[in-house]
């Protein structure tokens, strides 16, 4: 027996992004799947395509005018979400081009740069330390970066240990830098580190009273676990997360051999669009922890499958359930949370994504985050919904 109706507050996260994706149950047994089953989703893999018999439980009319009105009316360049309930896709699609100079189309498969979004991955390959016994994110960043210990408080004389959970939570006090970002790409690592501490030499504030500037003290959290594993961040991330979950396509740096399904950026200008992100040359020599990664929906897809599924994947428990707790439960202990645009209502933030929705225990149920070239990814556990949102544009679709 099918649902009457699937309600909207499943959809809520992308409302922030001027989505509001509204999926009405279907009310006759012979309505068209949204995208056809193949060999590869009856062999198992849970993102290959929509699932036949699940999508063909809902009406994807009014979801797929929402998707495809913003290209059509030429505001973003493309756009593609892909949509899994009971851990059964139900929707992808993708529409527009990623490649508007060659008109080459933007598929579901082609691989974008996903900015912020890096940054829940990233807080999970900081618990898959954790969960090695590695490291503790109650420990000083400085016990294993010496630059980073008893640093003076900006305005006093008093010194701060930002704790590494400090560091992934935006309580540092570690202030940002115009030119982080520039940085963070062009250098190894550890040299990121080395010059975020000439940079920014002293804390705004005592660690863990204030909230900001998330991506720097991510790119030290991140100095933390390229020291205790003995090797480079990517490959940790790589080795514990990436590869478990079959994420093939993540990557901070991709390789010739994949550019053709890789995404420009561009924005609107004078009535088009212009370029503003190009292909990489496969020479990024710098990992932006919070912010550097290469995906595709699938792959995010998967990411969000194991953190709904509390760490497992298949057969393979990816981060304890333990872990998996503290990578999505609040890091901020009441500190007052100042975002703007689509975190304007968090409730909270934990190692890498938003709050948006807590159950009456406190228990997050509701978490996401964005990236600056327009992706997005969410999690709704009272709903049992993952979804994923990409248009590689600095512009968004209208939101009121």
């Amino acid at each position: 027996m099918k649902n009457s109706r699937i309600a909207p507050v499943m959809f809520r996260p992308f409302a922030s992004l001027g989505l509001f994706l509204f999926v009405v149950a279907a009310h006759t047994s012979g309505m068209e799947p949204a995208i056809s089953a193949s060999a590869d989703q009856k062999k198992g893999d849970t993102c290959a395509v929509a699932d036949e018999e699940a999508a063909a439980a809902y009406d994807f009319t009014e979801f797929r005018k929402l998707l495809t009105a913003p290209v059509d009316e030429g505001r973003i360049p493309c756009a593609s979400a892909i949509l899994i309930h009971n851990n059964r896709v139900i929707f992808k699609q993708a529409v527009g081009l990623a490649d508007m100079e060659n008109n080459i189309p933007f598929t579901v498969d082609t691989i974008c740069h996903v900015g912020s979004t890096t940054k829940w991955i990233s807080g999970a390959t900081l618990m898959a330390m954790v969960d090695e016994g590695k490291i503790s994110l109650d420990e000083p960043a400085g016990k294993y970066l010496p630059r980073y210990k008893d640093m003076l408080i900006k305005g006093s004389n008093l010194k701060g240990n930002p704790t590494i959970r400090h560091c992934f939570s935006g309580l540092s006090g570690l202030l940002g830098h115009p030119n982080l970002l520039r940085i963070s790409n062009t250098i190894p690592l550890m040299e990121s580190v080395d010059w975020i501490a000439d940079n920014v030499p002293e804390l705004g504030h005592a660690p863990g009273t204030g909230f900001g500037h998330i991506s720097v003290g991510m790119q030290v959290a991140g100095g933390v676990v390229e020291t205790a594993a003995g090797k480079p961040f990517q490959d940790y991330m790589k080795e514990k997360i990436l590869d478990p979950l079959g994420m093939k396509d993540t990557t901070f740096n991709p390789q010739p051999a994949v550019f053709k399904r890789v995404s420009k950026a561009y924005v609107p200008e004078d009535g088009g669009f212009r370029l503003i992100r190009d292909i990489p040359n496969g020479h990024i020599q710098g990992v932006n922890v919070g912010g550097g990664l290469y995906s595709t929906l699938d792959d995010c897809a998967r990411f969000l499958l194991m953190n709904l599924n509390n760490g497992n994947s298949g057969e393979t428990q990816v981060l304890s359930p333990a872990s998996i707790h503290e990578l999505q439960r609040d890091q901020t202990g009441g500190v007052p949370k100042t975002r703007r645009g689509a975190y304007h209502n968090q409730l909270g933030y934990a190692l890498g994504a938003a709050i948006f929705e807590v159950d009456e225990q406190g228990n997050p149920v509701l978490l996401g985050d964005g990236g600056g070239y327009g992706t997005f990814m969410w999690m709704d556990r009272t709903a049992n919904v993952v979804g994923a949102y990409f248009t590689p544009s600095r512009a968004r679709p209208k939101s009121d």
